[in-house]
Formats: C-alpha cells, structure tokens, sequence
C-alpha cells in the first residue's frame, strides 16, 4: 500500500492522526497532519 494513516492514541482523549503517501520511486513520501494540513517529507530505511 502506498497510502496510510498513522494514529497515535497515547494522548487520550486527544487522538493525533497522520496520513501517509508513499512514493514508490525512490522510498520516499510525505506524511501530512490532518488537523492542520502541514506535510513533512519522509525517506524510509531500508
């Protein structure tokens, strides 16, 4: 899958959510804080 999201309930009640675009090409992506819209680019590890 190249898109996902990532949810982080360890601030109960407050829940942060992330989604997660992949770029197959280079192992790349971006991921994005749905709540405010702000991306960050990612690079996986292989």
């Amino acid at each position: 899958m190249r898109v996902g999201l990532l949810v982080n309930f360890h601030g109960h009640p407050n829940v942060e959510i992330r989604r997660i675009f992949l770029n197959g090409k280079n192992d790349a992506g971006v991921v994005e804080d749905i709540a405010t819209g702000e991306t960050t680019p990612i690079k996986l590890h292989s």
